[in-house]
């Protein structure tokens, strides 16, 4: 297993270069570019020609991707084309914010999908059954900022009730703090909590007409040994592959909701990044969404093991 682990790391490194190339390049097709937002945005009476080559945009792009790489590997990963800030600093300042609700709103699917997954698994073709994968459709079919439009507009319509928005810290105050996070939390992981009533439906189904089931139940076993113990472990494991890629579009959710809430994150920072068309910064974050897809891709990988032993790796 040490072997595979460390030929899946090396393997990150050329995985790595492409990708970074490949947004580099891409983010630079944009229209317009960070002189001409400077001037329209801040009315600067500037050659434009003369401001891009005082930014550094004008050379040719394998230029700037390779004097961008001999700064990373010095680690230099850049600074702001507006202020001068660094993108790394910017960063690791907002990540705290987004990794909480995204990691919260995983949290919140897990915790609703995977029971009412095995319960739709455990008494199917019932109307319990019948209400969940109807249910299950519906809020598979709503996309999240919709839901979060209706979330502050209806309420502020009818009752005059618009949800809390902005930034408090936990240290600041706790309970504002979460009902901060915990309405766009839940509104990114409703979309994964629909998908994963079905897939963890779906695999129970096929797990529990495996032979080893009927054998645990000719032992004896209770219900909840049975269930929880050796059904539930080994259908968790395409459940796991789907929380591996389900991290990416939780930020990517994020981006939504943060601008929706207004909250300071690595999601709100890439749309601003993208409107001023900041090169460094906005590099640096979908280089670090990548990186983070990549490492948690390799984490599920060597979880496979632990959760079922028949797995092996040549």
């Amino acid at each position: 297993m040490a072997k595979y682990a460390l030929q899946r790391i090396l393997l990150l490194i050329p995985t790595l270069i492409v990708i970074s190339f490949v947004t580099f390049a891409l983010i630079r097709f944009i229209p317009g570019d960070a002189a001409l937002a400077m001037t329209e945005e801040l009315g600067y009476a500037a050659d434009l020609d003369e401001l891009r080559h005082l930014l550094g945009i004008d050379r040719p792009i394998i230029v700037q991707y390779l004097d961008w790489v001999g700064g990373f590997i010095h680690g230099d990963f850049g600074s702001s084309l507006w202020d001068g800030s660094s993108a790394a600093g910017e960063l690791l300042e907002r990540l705290p914010i987004t990794m909480e609700i995204a990691g919260l709103s995983l949290l919140i699917s897990a915790v609703i999908a995977i029971p009412i997954g095995v319960f739709s698994a455990v008494h199917q073709d019932t109307r319990g059954d019948y209400s969940i994968r109807s249910a299950v459709v519906l809020f598979d079919s709503v996309p999240s900022f919709w839901v979060a439009t209706l979330v502050l507009v209806i309420p502020a319509y009818f009752i005059g009730w618009v949800p809390a928005s902005g930034w408090v810290s936990f240290t600041e105050d706790p309970v504002k703090h979460l009902t901060l996070v915990l309405l766009p939390a839940a509104i990114i992981g409703m979309g994964s909590t629909a998908s994963l009533i079905r897939l963890t439906r779906a695999m129970m189904l096929e797990v529990l007409r495996q032979d080893y089931i009927r054998t645990a139940w000719s032992k004896g076993l209770s219900e909840n040994s049975v269930m929880y113990r050796h059904a539930l472990k080994n259908a968790l494991i395409p459940v796991l592959t789907f929380f591996g890629l389900r991290i990416p579009n939780a930020f990517s959710g994020s981006v939504i909701m943060e601008a929706v809430f207004g909250i300071p994150g690595v999601g709100r920072w890439i749309i601003d990044a993208i409107n001023f068309r900041d090169y460094p910064q906005l590099q640096v974050a979908l280089l670090f969404i990548a990186v983070m897809v990549l490492v948690s891709n390799l984490v599920i990988d060597l979880a496979y093991g632990w959760l079922d032993p028949r797995v092996r790796y040549g």
